[in-house]
């Protein structure tokens, strides 16, 4: 039985942590499902920094007027970042929830400007 994923990698193949997570149990991988619908081209990955995030974010925040979630920005960010690449006859379909943790509200808060 074999099974297959994604991960981030160096030059020398060996694993990398991603840098956009605190914790050291988190590993950049992705699970078997995913990587086979990656493989198929049903799905796709990107990579989004958290300065990155935080724009869309924000740039959500003043077109639609609610703070998303951290991991939401990610998603957004990917969206913003890959635009170009969608055609007008395709279907994209992008889940956002408006529940951020505490933090992310603060970091956010300290980014926004407020219009006098």
């Amino acid at each position: 039985l074999a099974m297959c994923s994604l991960f981030l990698m160096d030059d020398d193949m060996n694993i990398m942590l991603d840098d956009s997570r605190k914790s050291p149990l988190y590993i950049s991988g992705a699970d078997p499902e995913l990587a086979y619908m990656v493989e198929d081209k049903k799905a796709f990955v990107s990579s989004i920094t958290p300065e990155e995030a935080m724009a869309a974010a924000l740039e959500f925040n003043d077109l639609e007027g609610f703070l998303v979630s951290e991991k939401s920005a990610y998603t957004i960010a990917t969206l913003l970042k890959n635009a170009a690449s969608y055609t007008l006859d395709e279907t994209i379909v992008c889940i956002i929830s408006g529940r951020p943790d505490k933090n992310w509200i603060s970091a956010c808060a300290e980014r926004m400007t407020v219009d006098e």
